[in-house]
């Protein structure tokens, strides 16, 4: 009886102890290892899109041409082809950090003999910043600044981030600069695809399509390109006969069509004793192009010498077909109408000739 009384108490302590040793272990459970917000950004990176966040600071002005000119130093446009961002672990030689390169279309800026960004952790590896070595080459300042409010998703592998990039006042001189905020994402890896670049969720492309196809926003010059043209019937015409001298004076009433081709070609046609002579082709200076003037040029070189017309166009109405252009030497105004192909027979005997 004691035995099989000892064997009871024994059983029961080991219950007792059991679960007591079970309803500590769920009371006081080991914590899991700590997760960690530390950056690991060595290496490269896709850009994978750039929000800018305030559209009144960089939306496009209605009037101005969409160009070159008035593109560069705009941050939206500057930063369009890029493609990714490359974090190395090298030193610059002046000491303010890593290296740092933006991987963009066409492979610009991958030149290991140059430094042209650096880059470096901040607040023990929870922000970082990227900034360009010289303000002034490349002509852009292309540094990030104030990055702030870092999400870190993908375990660290998707990175986003706001921050604020120099942009010129749309309009404005390249010396008129603001700095602008954006929101930015990037990915670790590497694409051959140009970051997203939206301004308050409109892709920056349809934006600039519509103020390029615009007729509004476009210049004389470049209404004309794709159009043919022919003088007014009626309008004076130099007609000179085989036996007359040339009178290079009157050159610019010779000129009976017009065309511009989208590479800014200018074919033109003008009378000569026996007729009107074959498409001739010269091309055009985009600087002449931008204020409205074309160049025409006359002569062959040789048996006659180069002599130009210079013409700047008044007006165009393309819809309505009709062109003005003023020769800038005499100041005369000559009217043209719209045709479809510049290589149409003319009948010189609809114009006022003269010799």
């Amino acid at each position: 009886m004691k035995n099989k009384f000892l064997k009871m108490m024994i059983l029961g302590a080991l219950i007792v102890s059991t679960v007591s040793c079970k309803k500590d272990k769920n009371e006081n459970p080991i914590d899991p290892p700590p997760l960690t917000n530390e950056l690991q950004l060595e290496g490269k990176w896709v850009f994978e899109s750039l929000e800018f966040l305030n559209t009144s600071e960089v939306s496009w002005k209605e009037g101005l041409e969409v160009n070159t000119e008035n593109t560069f130093g705009y941050a939206p446009v500057m930063f369009s082809d890029m493609m990714g961002f490359d974090f190395q672990t090298k030193a610059i030689e002046s000491g303010k950090g890593n290296k740092f390169n933006f991987i963009n279309d066409g492979d610009r800026n991958q030149d290991e003999t140059k430094e042209y960004w650096y880059w470096n952790y901040l607040n023990e590896k929870q922000s970082f910043e990227i900034g360009q070595i010289n303000s002034q080459l490349p002509p852009y300042d292309f540094g990030i600044h104030n990055i702030k409010n870092i999400v870190l998703n993908n375990d660290g592998n998707t990175i986003d981030f706001d921050a604020e990039l120099t942009s010129r006042v749309v309009g404005g001189k390249l010396t008129e600069t603001i700095e602008t905020p954006v929101h930015i994402v990037i990915k670790r890896g590497e694409s051959n695809n140009k970051v997203n670049v939206t301004i308050g969720g409109t892709p920056l492309e349809q934006i600039l399509d519509e103020f390029q196809n615009n007729e509004d926003n476009k210049t004389n010059a470049e209404k004309m390109i794709g159009t043919s043209w022919k003088l007014s019937s009626g309008s004076t015409l130099y007609n000179p006969g085989l036996s007359d001298v040339d009178d290079p004076d009157q050159a610019y009433l010779k000129i009976i069509a017009l065309s511009l081709d989208s590479d800014n070609n200018l074919l033109y046609r003008y009378s000569y004793p026996l007729g009107v002579v074959a498409a001739k082709t010269y091309p055009q200076e985009q600087t002449d192009l931008d204020q409205d003037i074309i160049n025409i040029r006359m002569g062959d070189g040789n048996r006659t010498p180069y002599s130009f017309i210079k013409w700047k166009i008044q007006a165009i109405n393309v819809e309505s077909g009709t062109i003005q252009f003023e020769d800038i030497e005499t100041g005369t105004v000559r009217d043209f109408v719209k045709i479809d192909n510049i290589n149409i027979d003319f009948d010189k005997e609809e114009y006022n000739q003269i010799k």
